[in-house]
């Protein structure tokens, strides 16, 4: 058989998987005799009957062993599904908020590397609704919680995205608790991606990204902590707890925000440079007058400190790394056909590029333990071996982003470009390997980047293949076998993949199971 035939059924297979990230597809029918027993929007309760015990949530080491222990207890002795709970709008048994509480915080890096609080979860025991955390967030997180799951809690997921939907609309009609409302909605858009209805959630992040900006949320910077003279949703902060909250809320958003932006190459809904938001409150209280002013269009000054990352968070690396991701994909969109004439789009793309340089270089290493707050001290398990899912997304995301910057480029021909395409494409292989050899599972890794690093390996392949220089082109194969690998581990993990017959595996030169 010929190779290009193979190369280009390869091709439409990655173009297939991407394409599933901008289809609107539904929830799954397989529950649908649930489905059938669901009251109407209109009849759902605003009050919360049921009581529970309050608790605290686990170390994250031992969120699972907790999790899945708490679930084998809780199915054996009683089955959530029986009962009036989720016929009638009362809150879930207390033994179920727990494991739901557990599978979330399991995954609460997916939405954010600023984790909530223990005082936080306790709160969700609490069935007011008109103290703590609001319906809407509440149900969100056992939304998710029921979604990580599997088996009988998946099953519950149409129950608590109808309650999710209704508490939102209630929300903004009553102007309660907006906060609470928008990382609620930027964790639904979320939601929505992961379920395989990408349109929706990039939609939903678009929106959110508006609301939030009427909230005041992108101009949260000292000494006011609030809009100069514009009007908001939101009245000024009444505390530093409140200023951090809103903070952190910001970020989630704007992640969500520029992810969704650069899956599908659209203009940003608010532009860097109308972004005043710090990105981070330091521990204690302090002059808001001697705070420095670093926020996202400080990132882009040439020889500011801003690029040096070691010292940043967990939360700033994955702010400043998706900035660069949405940045390089709008500047790298373009650079095939601008000309050379334009030197004001050229200076942009340098600086782009120097920038995403200076952040790679002064990332942590991927053996670091995460830092939540500025005065954490840097703690590198090298020793171990081991890695967490809180530095494998930075690290993954500034290949990403060279790869955005570049590959128009390479693909007209740029031999530089191209080069710089594979030196980010085998940095992202060192993480990958790390993550297959911990078994982490193919849910660490977001799914577009896969299918990017996929690509250029596969182009390379490609080129060198017909170029004749099968050795060169062979020392490919085993990263494309690790990369199909983590392709079919996120086909379980992400429905929005399972629509793709096969993954794009190269099963004409290592067979499907590899």
């Amino acid at each position: 058989m010929e190779l290009r035939p193979r190369t280009v059924i390869l091709q439409q297979r990655v173009d297939d998987l991407e394409a599933q990230l901008r289809l609107a597809n539904e929830i799954s029918n397989k529950i649908e005799i649930i489905r059938t027993h669901l009251p109407s929007a209109a009849d759902l309760p605003m009050r919360a009957r049921s009581s529970g015990a309050s608790m605290s949530p686990l170390a994250p080491e031992n969120y699972l062993d907790t999790a899945q222990l708490l679930q084998m207890q809780l199915v054996s002795r009683v089955d959530p599904m029986f009962g009036s709970w989720w016929k009638t709008g009362e809150q879930p048994p207390s033994g179920l908020i727990t494991v739901l509480i557990n599978q979330f915080a399991m995954q609460e890096h997916r939405h954010s590397h600023d984790p909530l609080t223990p005082a936080f979860y306790a709160s969700l025991h609490n069935p007011d609704p008109n103290t703590g955390p609001h319906p809407a967030l509440r149900n969100m997180i056992f939304l998710l919680g029921s979604a990580y799951g599997d088996g009988l809690l998946n099953a519950l997921e149409p129950v608590f995205l109808q309650r999710v939907v209704f508490h939102l609309s209630q929300a903004l009609a009553q102007v309660d608790r907006l906060l609470d409302c928008i990382e609620a909605y930027t964790l639904l858009g979320n939601y929505y991606c992961c379920r395989g209805r990408q349109l929706q959630g990039v939609g939903n992040a678009s929106t959110n990204m508006l609301l939030a900006a009427a909230c005041g949320l992108h101009v949260l910077c000292p000494p006011h902590w609030t809009t100069n003279g514009t009007p908001s949703l939101l009245p000024p902060p009444a505390s530093w707890a409140e200023v951090r909250s809103r903070i952190r809320v910001w970020w989630m958003v704007f992640v969500a925000n520029r992810l969704g932006s650069a899956a599908v190459i659209t203009t940003n809904d608010l532009p860097d440079e109308n972004i005043t938001t710090i990105w981070e409150l330091p521990p204690a209280p302090v002059d808001s007058t001697m705070l420095q002013l670093s926020t996202v269009k400080s990132l882009y000054t040439p020889e500011g400190p801003e690029s040096n990352v070691y010292h940043d968070t967990a939360n700033v690396l994955l702010c400043k790394t998706v900035a660069l991701i949405e940045r390089a994909g709008q500047v790298g969109v373009m650079a095939a056909t601008t000309p050379k004439e334009d030197v004001a789009y050229w200076e942009k793309f340098e600086l782009t590029e120097h920038i995403l340089d200076r952040v790679t270089r002064t990332l942590p290493s991927i053996y670091e333990e995460p830092r939540f707050t500025p005065d954490a001290p840097h703690v590198v398990l090298r020793t171990t071996g081991k890695t967490n899912p809180y530095i494998i997304c930075p690290h993954l995301f500034v290949c990403d982003a060279m790869i955005l910057l570049h590959k128009g480029l390479a693909r007209a021909g740029n031999a530089a470009s191209r080069d710089i395409c594979l030196t980010a494409v085998w940095r992202a292989m060192q993480v990958m390997r790390k993550v297959q050899e911990q078994k982490m599972g193919g849910w660490v890794i977001p799914t577009m980047v896969t299918a990017r690093i996929f690509q250029v390996f596969a182009e390379e392949y490609e080129r060198l293949h017909t170029l004749g220089d099968t050795e060169r082109a062979r020392v490919l194969l085993p990263e494309l076998k690790i990369l199909a690998t983590t392709i079919r581990e996120q086909i379980m993990h992400y429905p929005l993949a399972s629509k793709t017959k096969q993954p794009p595996s190269l099963s004409f030169r290592f067979g499907r199971d590899g």
